[in-house]
């Protein structure tokens, strides 16, 4: 499965999707009002910060998938979609786990 999915989507592209799921699956624990040494740095300044990173640039690969697809052969067509569908649940999923945050940090 493992292989398969490398094969079809490449390194990078499935090292940016884990990154967006750690990072939705990390974002419950973010405490902005811990400490920011040590491991507390991590849930209190680099998971808040990297969350609109991992969000815009899979809006930059979304866009990219779009514009490969118009050269593509019709399995990587498919792929293409399915990336991009992929992508788009993703960016919606990081955007709604990083609100709250956000808006915890700005009335705090």
């Amino acid at each position: 499965m493992v292989k398969y999915m490398l094969r079809r989507f490449g390194i990078l592209r499935l090292i940016l999707l884990t990154t967006a799921l750690v990072t939705i699956l990390l974002m419950p624990f973010v405490d902005i009002t811990a400490a920011p040494s040590g491991w507390g740095l991590i849930s209190s300044a680099v998971l808040p910060a990297l969350a609109p990173m991992v969000v815009m640039i899979l809006m930059l690969d979304l866009i990219m998938c779009q514009v490969l697809k118009h050269d593509a052969d019709p399995q990587r067509k498919r792929d293409l979609n399915v990336l991009s569908v992929l992508y788009a649940v993703l960016i919606v999923a990081v955007f709604f786990s990083w609100v709250p945050i956000f808006l915890k940090a700005t009335y705090f």
